[in-house]
């Protein structure tokens, strides 16, 4: 066999046809990973953040069995947005408090977006909820967090901000 190309016909412009076919060369291997790194950081900006607990270290005897170490025990709002933010901002990190409004009920408190939202937390027949008027409940906390933050992302998505947190009116 020979090592040299193959013979082609020759064009109508009188050229010849290149035997070989052009290889597009990437120059760098930082420009070949360029792309990769721009869909890692939108995939990471578009995904659901993780639930991240934030336990409390203190054994607390007032503990619910139904909480685990994301329960603080009564603390006020501001210590739990203190504890939330501490070492930055971070989506999906959560804890669980007495509520001082509502005496009886908990409260969840948990980082979105530079945000510290708090929820009103109700729990009933082995479920949790946040709203008596929806009636979604759920397993465990994680699972609420969940699906909070993951309607948090979206309306994050469509409007490119999150919603102003609405205080509940008392009923009249």
């Amino acid at each position: 066999m020979s090592s040299k190309p193959p013979n082609r016909k020759r064009e109508s412009c009188g050229e010849r046809a290149s035997p070989y076919a052009e290889i597009t060369r990437i120059s760098s291997d930082q420009e070949s990973r360029g792309w990769q790194n721009d869909m890692l950081q939108a995939l990471q900006r578009n995904a659901t953040p993780e639930p991240i607990r934030l336990a409390c270290m203190t054994n607390l005897p007032s503990r619910p069995s139904f909480f685990q170490e994301e329960f603080h025990g009564r603390i006020p709002r501001e210590k739990a947005e203190e504890l939330l933010s501490a070492n930055g901002p971070v989506n999906g990190r959560y804890l669980v408090r007495e509520s001082n409004s509502s005496p009886g009920d908990y409260s969840l408190s948990l980082s979105y977006d530079d945000r510290i939202l708090h929820y009103r937390l109700k729990y009933e027949n082995e479920r949790y909820f946040t709203d008596e008027k929806e009636f979604k409940y759920y397993t465990s906390i994680t699972d609420l967090v969940v699906d909070v933050l993951s309607m948090y992302r979206l309306v994050h998505n469509v409007s490119g901000r999150v919603p102003k947190e609405e205080k509940k009116k008392p009923n009249s």
